[in-house]
């Protein structure tokens, strides 16, 4: 079964790919892991994943953690090769990391609305 992504998740995922990117450049790897865990933890939440969203993130995951990383791309999700010979850095995408919506607190004689 063939399954597509959310608008959500794209956004999440490309700010991820994003933020670890510029994280590993600055050598600010504490920052990357967390991003790396908020996008697992949202992406658990959900019920249907791409397949390719899967292999985005064990491609984000392998500097960090490249055992997992490789038992996941050949065993879980079928590739056939490692994921240190033929995998490419995935590129953000500028027009994915956009918000729809904003949310705004306002308030009221000390009262949030």
């Amino acid at each position: 079964m063939e399954y597509t992504d959310t608008k959500d998740t794209l956004n999440l995922l490309h700010k991820t790919i994003r933020k670890v990117s510029e994280d590993i450049e600055n050598f600010k790897f504490n920052t990357a892991i967390s991003q790396l865990m908020i996008c697992v933890n949202t992406l658990t939440d959900q019920t249907n994943i791409s397949k390719d969203t899967l292999q985005t993130l064990t491609i984000l995951i392998s500097p960090f953690a490249p055992h997992l990383a490789e038992e996941i791309r050949c065993n879980i999700l079928g590739n056939d090769f490692s994921i240190f010979t033929k995998a490419t850095r995935p590129i953000y995408d500028e027009n994915l990391l956009t918000e729809d919506t904003i949310k705004i607190a306002v308030q009221f004689n000390g009262k949030v609305r």
